[in-house]
């Protein structure tokens, strides 16, 4: 009988002891959860901050309506916003499509002054076009990300 008793304590033991080892490995796993989530929270609210300086510089002159578009096009995946107000926001990654062929960094520094020109022009032409389309949505997208 006594050893019924041992056997049976030694069984609530190491139960107790895969109940504890697997509570502390949840309240890990719970603690990363929240670290992941607040490090998402913070680069989502950078990439809102710096949607708003972007369209705010684009706006005042400051960046061309292409270079805004594309780095806008680009942050707003990570801004936390839903799909649909993402595609509200499409015509900044359709004006950074159509400029995409356009060549930047070294490729820019090696062109000639004519090539450049001519690539400045269809540029300016294609941020015109879409200029009507843009001007109230980088607005808009100031103030909601003004939240």
């Amino acid at each position: 009988m006594v050893f019924l008793f041992i056997t049976a304590g030694f069984i609530i033991a190491v139960l107790t002891g895969i109940a504890i080892y697997y509570h502390v490995l949840l309240r890990r796993q719970r603690q990363k959860e929240v670290e992941l989530a607040a490090d998402i929270a913070k680069a989502q609210e950078r990439a809102r901050n710096s949607i708003r300086v972007l369209a705010s510089a684009m706006l005042e002159g400051q960046v061309t309506y292409t270079e805004a578009s594309i780095r806008i096009s680009v942050l707003l995946n990570g801004a936390g916003l839903d799909e649909s107000e993402q595609a509200d926001y499409s015509v900044f990654a359709q004006l950074a499509a159509a400029t995409a062929h356009i060549p930047i960094l070294d490729a820019w520094k090696a062109l000639s002054k004519k090539e450049k020109r001519a690539y400045d022009a269809e540029r300016e032409k294609l941020e015109a076009k879409y200029k009507d389309f843009i001007d109230p949505l980088a607005s808009k997208l100031i103030v909601r990300l003004s939240d």
